[in-house]
């Protein structure tokens, strides 16, 4: 989720144990242990408030919109990007190219796959199913779904 090793070692989820008997929360609850010296020098861990990072701080409209035209560029060609993310024309590295990211890197690869799954949720990309070239079974392939206005891009 974009968290560095060292600190997601000491990170966890809160949740209720029944929770068929209460609504369910708005948003997840986190929290991180860390060590704490106490005034008799020994060390005892803390639970500490934390909050996940945002995987779409500094991604604006302007760079969905670029996502956008390569998407859109690959269906112009004929070759439109998949929505595996196994398949080695993955939408993600569109993503990762427009947002300087490394799509090999397991931290970027899940902002990567949070931020693709989100424009398909909410419509900006759309998953249909393409017959494929190389061995005509039905393949996921991801096209433009409503376009970024250029009002939204400033």
């Amino acid at each position: 989720m974009g968290v560095d090793q060292k600190i997601a070692r000491g990170i966890f989820r809160v949740d209720d144990g029944k929770a068929n008997l209460a609504p369910p929360a708005d948003k997840a609850v986190y929290r991180r242990m860390i060590g704490v010296q106490i005034d008799n020098e020994e060390w005892v861990g803390v639970c500490v408030p934390f909050e996940m990072p945002d995987p779409f701080d500094g991604i604006s409209a302007k760079e969905l919109r670029k996502v956008q035209d390569m998407v859109a560029g690959a269906e112009a060609n004929e070759t439109p990007y998949r929505a595996d993310v196994r398949a080695k024309a993955w939408v993600g590295h569109a993503v990762a190219a427009v947002l300087g990211l490394d799509a090999a890197d397991k931290a970027h690869k899940a902002r990567i796959s949070m931020v693709v799954k989100t424009w398909i949720g909410t419509d900006a990309l759309r998953v249909e199913t393409v017959e494929s070239k190389r061995d005509g079974r039905e393949v996921p392939c991801v096209f433009v779904g409503e376009w970024v206005k250029p009002e939204e891009m400033n």
